[in-house]
């Protein structure tokens, strides 16, 4: 909670932002657009040497899923920790509706990071085998390309999957999708020089 301070917060998306832009440089310097014998153009990677292949590819596969799963990891085993210890207090002091809400809520968590952490290896992870598998291959089969191919959607899929499991597996952001806010009537209360009507204040 200390950590949660409007400052911090800039500080701590600067920084992401910054590293965002360090890890796709090389994406930007070997980016080129490629003329193939028939005219057609296409921007593509510019990749000559078997060197070049094979550092860009331990570069993509370690920044964008050997280095992101274990911190993923990191960070739901915390937050579900901390909600299972809560549980466990609660139980062990006997209170009964607040062991019920944690309970449930500690179920929920759970289910919600084995989802996630599924759909990231299910989508993320052939693509990434794939790119690996290539580097030992000399001369790519119609079957590789195919599933590279099928791979490359997949991994894109996952980012409009997981709005859609945090919609179905979160209660809260159902609450809030299906929250309708109450209509209430101006109140009328007396002051000493006549009636003053108060209209109840926007929560935006």
């Amino acid at each position: 909670m200390t950590l949660r301070t409007c400052s911090k917060t800039i500080w701590i998306n600067l920084f992401v932002w910054v590293m965002s832009f360090v890890m796709v440089l090389p994406a930007w310097v070997h980016s080129k657009v490629i003329r193939f014998p028939d005219g057609l153009e296409s921007c593509s990677m510019n990749l000559v040497t078997p060197k070049e292949v094979l550092w860009y590819t331990l570069y993509q596969t370690i920044t964008s899923f050997f280095l992101p799963l274990p911190l993923m990891l990191i960070c739901y085993m915390l937050i579900l920790c901390h909600t299972w210890r809560m549980y466990l207090k609660n139980k062990r002091e006997r209170r009964f509706s607040a062991n019920n809400k944690s309970r449930d809520r500690a179920i929920r968590l759970t289910k919600m990071v084995l989802v996630l952490v599924a759909v990231f290896l299910v989508s993320v992870g052939p693509y990434h085998m794939l790119q690996l598998v290539n580097l030992t291959l000399r001369r790519p089969t119609l079957a590789y390309y195919t599933c590279y191919y099928l791979s490359v959607c997949l991994s894109y899929a996952a980012s409009s999957i997981n709005p859609f499991i945090y919609i179905l597996l979160s209660g809260h952001f159902r609450r809030r999708l299906t929250y309708r806010k109450p209509t209430s009537r101006p109140s009328v209360e007396r002051e000493p020089y006549g009636p003053q009507v108060r209209t109840p204040h926007s929560s935006f």
